[in-house]
């Protein structure tokens, strides 16, 4: 199945945070209520361990359609809803902005909360220069211009809908259950952590990003739960946390 066009863009509210929060501190996470699917797992069976098994995010490629970034004027006056909308021809919806990178500093990211027509975007400046803004079509290779979380996150949502075997997960919902019977990504949740909320003890983001149901049991979404710092933010080591569950995406778009 052709993913369509990923468009991305403004720091969210995520509840996907306090699910991570709420696995690494023990308590339940608040979407684990929704029931999961209970069809035959499928997928390869992964052994248990305290650390979840991360995904190599760039070994199941699906070639396809080339991925399209697209960048803003070179107009550092522009501001964000007006790059965006030179770059994309529709409204950046309201209470988008800018997050700042945690270990990344002056530079600052944007996740456009919910799809605009199939598209995910996501916006990245740094400094006083202009947003650059980036889509892609999946399947197909992801743009290297998409910084590692973001691009790693994109190609897990990609192997759980294509099918691709993933690791064994805590919490109630396991990829091996639900793999290949996703739709495409519809939307993301992003969180800043500050250092005394964070389970890794520094400040880090909170990135989940939310799949459609296709199982025929459950009809919400499930949402990819991943959390970055300046440790895996280069590695990936430890970033995938969880699948989550909810009856709607969360979030209005705003920031934390």
């Amino acid at each position: 199945m052709r993913y369509k066009r990923i468009w991305i863009g403004g720091s969210v509210l995520v509840i996907g945070g306090l699910g991570l929060w709420a696995f690494r501190s023990g308590a339940r996470p608040l979407t684990s209520s929704a029931p999961p699917p209970h069809h035959a797992a499928v997928g390869r069976k992964h052994k248990t361990t305290r650390r979840p098994l991360v995904v190599n995010a760039h070994g199941n490629p699906i070639i396809g359609v080339q991925s399209h970034g697209k960048s803003s004027a070179k107009a550092p006056g522009l501001t964000l809803a007006q790059s965006f909308e030179a770059t994309t021809h529709h409204s950046l919806p309201p209470g988008v902005r800018g997050t700042p990178v945690p270990w990344q500093p002056h530079t600052a990211w944007v996740f456009v909360p919910r799809a605009i027509q199939g598209q995910l975007w996501f916006g990245q400046k740094t400094g006083t220069g202009p947003w650059h803004w980036t889509s892609e079509d999946l399947p197909g290779m992801l743009s290297a211009q998409l910084p590692k979380p973001v691009y790693d996150t994109l190609q897990w949502a990609a192997d759980l809908h294509a099918n691709a075997p993933g690791p064994h997960l805590p919490g109630s919902v396991q990829w091996n259950v639900i793999t290949g019977r996703v739709g495409e990504p519809v939307g993301w949740t992003t969180q800043i952590l500050p250092a005394d909320q964070s389970p890794v003890g520094e400040k880090a983001l909170a990135l989940t990003i939310w799949l459609p149901s296709e199982t025929g049991v459950f009809k919400g979404y499930y949402g990819i739960e991943t959390l970055w710092d300046g440790h895996n933010a280069k590695t990936g080591h430890g970033a995938l946390l969880m699948l989550t569950a909810a009856s709607h995406v969360p979030g209005k778009g705003g920031t934390s």
